[in-house]
């Protein structure tokens, strides 16, 4: 174990010096707006200035066919549910959250369940993340004998989030989705929905970028986990 730690920090070394300049494709199931991602992103940028990054956003199915066509560095998944050979880290825990309308019933709770949720209509994305958030829907409420009602858009999350507050629906958040502000919309926790995220990257990838923002989301996690 301790050898094998070593020539992975010999790796990391190595790599740190290659990577004055170089390019990184990196795969996101959300946005960039805050949270983990977010403070990593800015630590890479200020530590590798010259490294450009291409971001691409979709689910985790996509990211792995990606990464086994050498077309993704590394991808940022919740959870790590598919079989694939590929390293996995866990590196964050998020709180779920519901977006309702300012106004909503359940608007007067601090906490929501699933029961509460029970007979929303869910305002969803096609494709991509949008296929994941059905599928956790549809797992979470058939728990508990529900059946989701899915109102399917083809447009950007900032758009969504417009809807809700129009009342045409709710939508699950991530907790670094709720610094989003939009009129009309208010997010509550859902008790209990705290999801692992994990970085996932071929052994095979020899792009030294890509070890130097591992490495960086590693220290992170383990600084960020001892300081709560």
């Amino acid at each position: 174990m301790a050898l094998s730690q070593l020539e992975e920090g010999a790796r990391e070394v190595g790599a740190i010096g290659r990577s004055e300049a170089g390019h990184l494709q990196v795969g996101l199931f959300s946005c960039l707006a805050s949270g983990f991602v977010s403070r990593l992103f800015a630590a890479y940028d200020d530590k590798h200035p010259n490294i450009d990054v291409s971001f691409y956003e979709g689910s985790a199915g996509h990211h792995l066919a990606l990464i086994n066509k050498s077309q993704l560095d590394i991808a940022f998944t919740i959870g790590n549910r598919q079989s694939h050979p590929y390293d996995a880290h866990e590196l964050w825990r998020e709180q779920v959250f519901a977006a309702i309308w300012d106004g909503h019933p359940l608007g007067d709770k601090t906490e929501l369940n699933w029961g509460d949720l029970a007979h929303e209509v869910f305002l969803v994305r096609p494709g991509g993340p949008g296929d994941e958030v059905r599928e956790y829907l549809s797992l979470r409420l058939n728990e508990i004998g529900r059946r989701p009602r899915f109102l399917i858009q083809s447009i950007g999350r900032y758009s969504l989030l417009g809807l809700v507050a129009s009342r045409r629906g709710v939508a699950p958040m991530l907790a670094s989705e709720t610094t989003i502000s939009i009129p009309g919309v208010i997010y509550r926790p859902i008790t209990g929905e705290i999801l692992p995220f994990f970085a996932i990257a071929s052994p095979k990838n020899d792009n030294p970028a890509a070890r130097t923002l591992l490495s960086l989301a590693r220290t992170l996690s383990r600084s960020e986990s001892s300081h709560p």
